[in-house]
């Protein structure tokens, strides 16, 4: 009982501190983002299109302000247009999670501007799906149909380097600032080369190797609050 205690004041403690310095934000991101790397023809049926590499992304991110030195966690996920060939639909899409860590070279009461390092992993997909000629009667989908589709899922380890700019909306008080927030985000991507392919949940012995780098642009909006 006395170390919960005990833990639970150094944490509120910590956060006191930590607010007495700094502050913290968290934010939805909508964006685009182009992504290479990917052998995506040897895993696909022969004579299929070439995929799109453009992605529509969206995810969130958050971080805490110490001084001028920041931390936070980021997310985002994404897919690309399909492509078709005959009665196959094929696409791409991909996720990422990574730890972040920079430093806000701009930190003004209602403006910063950062930039942040990263480590974490990013997951890409290949999806081929049969489209069928008739239209289907939704009332007759069973489990079976689920094997007319195909998921190719690979996973790599990835580093990252982003740059931020961040604008609180509402005014700044004498002591504080916060409230909506509004912002941009370029990424640049890279990870590294891996062979860990499976298919619809299956390693593939003879996978090609992935390398994904990804350069991606999101607005984001949010909320948060800092002391000054």
């Amino acid at each position: 009982m006395i170390k919960s205690l005990v833990i639970t004041a150094s944490l509120l403690l910590c956060s006191s501190i930590l607010f007495a310095q700094g502050g913290g934000a968290g934010f939805f991101h909508i964006g685009g983002a182009q992504i290479s790397g990917i052998p995506s023809a040897s895993l696909l049926p022969a004579g299929a299109p070439k995929l799109s590499e453009t992605h529509l992304s969206a995810g969130g991110s958050g971080y805490l302000l110490f001084k001028k030195w920041m931390f936070g966690l980021e997310g985002n996920g994404g897919m690309a247009s399909e492509n078709r060939m005959d009665t196959l639909g094929m696409g791409r899409s991909f996720g990422t999670f990574q730890f972040q860590g920079g430093y806000a070279i701009v930190n003004k009461p209602r403006l910063k501007v950062f930039p942040l390092l990263g480590l974490g992993v990013m997951q890409n997909n290949l999806r081929v799906r049969h489209i069928p000629a008739n239209p289907i009667d939704l009332s007759s989908i069973n489990a079976n149909y689920a094997l007319q589709e195909t998921q190719f899922q690979q996973t790599n380890y990835v580093a990252s380097i982003t740059m931020g700019l961040d604008y609180v909306l509402n005014k700044s008080r004498e002591s504080s600032s916060g409230g909506w927030m509004i912002g941009v985000r370029l990424q640049y991507l890279a990870g590294w080369p891996d062979k860990n392919w499976t298919m619809s949940g299956n390693p593939i012995s003879s996978a090609p190797s992935a390398s994904p780098q990804m350069l991606s642009l999101s607005v984001v909006l949010g909320g948060g609050a800092f002391s000054h």
